[in-house]
Formats: C-alpha cells, structure tokens, sequence
C-alpha cells in the first residue's frame, strides 16, 4: 500500500490503478482488496468507481453507490428482460411437447389402421 501511496503522490495514479486492480482481478472475492481499490477512488475524487468497488463492502456510501448507478446504469430492467426471457422460454418448450405429442399420437393412429389395431 504505500508503494501505491508514493505513486499518487508522485502524481501515477495509472500506475497506482493497476497495481491495485491486478490483485483484485486476480482474486475477485476478496473484499479487503476491493475496500483499498475503492479508497484509492475516493482519495482521487472518482465516487462511482469507490461505488462500483465498494459495492459489497459495509463502508460503501449512498453518494457512491449513485455515482456508481448513474454511471453503469441500474441493473433492473436485466432483470425484468431475464424473467421475460425465461416465461418465451417456457412457453416455447410447452409447444414444442405439445407438437411432439401430437406426432407421435398421429403415427399412433396410423399404424393402429394399418395394422388393423383397434382400440
């Protein structure tokens, strides 16, 4: 960390970005490394990449998940597009059984004639 204090201070913040983000790409479920990328952000004055870093942890803020929001966009409408995708889904596999039914009863039907099967 105080490598990357001395970047910042030398005025490196690309520098400073990359030895932080590298850590946190490479292990995405640590949230310690996510917490010092998104104070890096705050300290430089970038509230939606403090938000879109700080998302999970506790010391998150209201200002930055806006921020955050405001700049990736909500993710509401995706989820409203993936439960309307999962309904066609169902209705397209029901229709396809059912066609499948109807076939296969249908064969049935023939074969019964032509060999004289009676039910």
């Amino acid at each position: 960390m105080a490598r990357i204090q001395r970047d910042l201070a030398a005025g490196h913040v690309a520098l400073a970005r990359k030895r932080l983000r590298d850590p946190v790409h490479a292990n995405p479920t640590r949230l310690d490394l996510r917490e010092q990328l998104a104070a890096m952000y705050r300290e430089i004055g970038e509230p939606s990449q403090a938000g879109r870093w700080s998302f999970l942890s506790q010391e998150r803020t209201d200002r930055e998940l806006s921020a955050f929001e405001k700049a990736y966009g909500s993710n509401e409408p995706q989820t409203r597009l993936d439960k309307i995708k999962d309904v066609t889904v169902g209705v397209i596999v029901i229709v396809v059984v059912l066609f499948v039914i109807g076939v296969i009863a249908t064969v049935w039907r023939g074969a019964s004639i032509v060999l004289g099967w009676i039910f």
